[in-house]
């Protein structure tokens, strides 16, 4: 299953991953990649839009903050 697969060509994130969701895309286990709009990502000329990095970093906050609340919620009713 693996040679079809990459003889039929992978997206670029799974030839040139440098994260654990390569390793678990190879065994089947389903992920997400979230990050900002970037144009020739690790190269030597890379570029992401500010723009975008504001949106992921806000996007992050709130998912930490409700993460936390959320986890303070469960341990105050234990």
């Amino acid at each position: 299953m693996r040679k079809a697969r990459r003889s039929q060509g992978s997206p670029g994130w799974q030839r040139n991953a440098r994260s654990p969701l390569q390793r678990q895309a190879r065994s089947g286990i389903d992920g997400t990649c979230y990050g900002p709009v970037a144009e020739r990502i690790h190269g030597v000329d890379e570029c992401v839009e500010i723009a975008s990095i504001r949106h992921v970093l806000t996007t992050y906050a709130l998912f930490i903050s409700r993460a936390a609340a959320l986890a303070e919620s469960a341990s105050s009713r234990a």
